[in-house]
């Protein structure tokens, strides 16, 4: 929070601030960003996602560790069993 309470100090004195510290920019990602990206499939998300995540994406790896490893890891904050396979994107693209 110490970044925060100087960014707004700094605010208070004129200056333009960009908040990044917060983790939630108030502009999107430039369109070139996104096509480098090579994610044309996805849809475009302009701000950044919930900190737990995509909840469609959620449901889809908690439904496929029912299915393989007859496991339900819906209610954990941290899990870790063998590397995830899965990539979850987060951001603006």
């Amino acid at each position: 929070m110490e970044v925060l309470e100087r960014g707004q100090q700094l605010e208070a004195e004129g200056k333009s601030i960009i908040h990044l510290e917060i983790g939630e920019p108030d502009f999107s990602t430039a369109p070139h960003i996104c096509e480098a990206a090579h994610m044309p499939s996805m849809p475009a998300i302009p701000t950044y996602t919930h900190s737990q995540g995509i909840p469609e994406l959620r449901e889809v790896i908690t439904d496929d560790y029912n299915t393989r490893f007859n496991l339900d890891p819906s209610g954990s904050y941290h899990f870790w069993y063998k590397p995830c396979p899965y990539v979850e994107f987060h951001g603006a693209c």
